[in-house]
């Protein structure tokens, strides 16, 4: 655009050698030009291309420092568990030998307690003193589907752990074949206002218009495996709520249901499906399992509540009064010991759980 025409220049009497010298030079000018402007064009791309390439390469190392950082978190992880695992495996292991020498009897004691607890009698006076209701009648509700973010936590976390499993401390209620277990749950994820507690309780609020607190989570999944029991009992006054949440059950463990007492004398199966919730009126209903699991197994997540200013104390005492009645010693209080303690060499290894 620059440049001038040659007859502005130089005239119309220009002599025409001058007039072809004169285009000759421009065309060589303007081959020049588009030189410089393709040298150009050739640069910008190629400086394009080094900063494409720069900011693939930051993005590259920016991935490979989080999966380092993962890889690195991973190792921790579980090898946090493994610590829990073998610590509760020992205590488990510990409370075996402390009554290994009585707990048939123990058994035996737990069974005619219960058979006292869950009578018809009892289930009367029961009625009377947790009233007015924690739930509307018959004292259960199935609670719907467990929150997608517990269930993912727990079932990823079952699926990864569960070959560290053991026998479940030794309590009359599972019985003596050892064949129910027990995985630990981190302490985090356990206590009140952890990420369990969260999601359940304001669920479990709406469902019953009141107010509650947590009292605890079983500190672990619970598998009941092929020739687990669970004895007919009621939990104790101080958790009068339970909430179940059901992880998985497979073969016969899908129809293992959970048995209710519901008012009229009988026990009836409770339906559950894995990846539901159920509360009921533990301390007030008895419940328990129908005889052996055949096979399969059902993994379970309990947590106790009670409402807000609950006082567990007159229903204690009263079942105390029921229980001395009847020569048994109350709940909460150990028999004398009826055999010598077996040694821990004796008894065996944590292993054997």
């Amino acid at each position: 655009n620059f440049l001038i025409s040659p007859a502005c220049v130089f005239g119309p009497a220009m002599p025409s050698r001058w007039k072809l010298l004169f285009l000759l030079l421009l065309g060589a000018a303007g081959a020049d030009l588009e030189e410089i402007k393709d040298r150009h064009e050739a640069i910008k791309q190629k400086a394009q291309a080094a900063r494409d390439r720069a900011k693939k390469q930051a993005e590259e190392k920016r991935e490979m420092k989080k999966e380092r950082a993962k890889d690195a978190r991973v190792p921790k992880e579980v090898s946090e568990v493994a610590t829990l695992c073998e610590e509760q495996k020992e205590k488990a292991m510990q409370s075996w030998r402390d009554v290994s020498s009585e707990i048939k009897s123990m058994i035996e004691d737990e069974s005619r307690k219960q058979e006292v607890l869950t009578s018809p009698q009892t289930a009367a006076v029961l009625r009377n003193l947790f009233r007015p209701p924690m739930l509307k009648s018959p004292g259960v509700l199935r609670a719907g589907v467990i929150p997608s973010d517990v269930k993912q936590q727990l079932n990823g976390y079952l699926a990864k752990h569960r070959s560290r499993s053991f026998a479940e401390t030794f309590d009359p209620l599972l019985g003596n074949q050892r064949k129910t277990k027990f995985l630990p749950l981190p302490p985090a994820w356990i206590k009140q206002a952890g990420f369990i507690d969260n999601s359940i309780r304001p669920m479990l609020e709406k469902l019953s218009g009141q107010k509650f607190e947590l009292v605890k989570i079983h500190p672990g999944i619970r598998i009941y495996e092929a020739g687990s029991t669970l004895m007919k009992h009621l939990d104790g006054p101080t958790t009068p709520l339970a909430v179940t949440l059901l992880l998985s059950a497979t073969e016969e463990g899908r129809s293992w249901h959970l048995e209710l007492g519901l008012g009229d004398g009988k026990a009836k199966p409770s339906p559950l499906a894995p990846g539901h919730m159920m509360v009921y009126e533990g301390a007030r209903l008895p419940h328990g399992r129908s005889g052996p699991l055949k096979s399969g197994e059902v993994a379970l997540v309990f947590a106790y509540y009670r409402p807000v200013k609950y006082d567990a104390g007159p229903v204690q005492r009263r079942i105390d009064q029921v229980l001395s009645a009847q020569k048994i010693n109350p709940r909460g209080r150990p028999g004398p010991r009826k055999g010598p303690r077996r040694s821990k060499d004796e008894f065996g290894s944590a292993e054997e759980l």
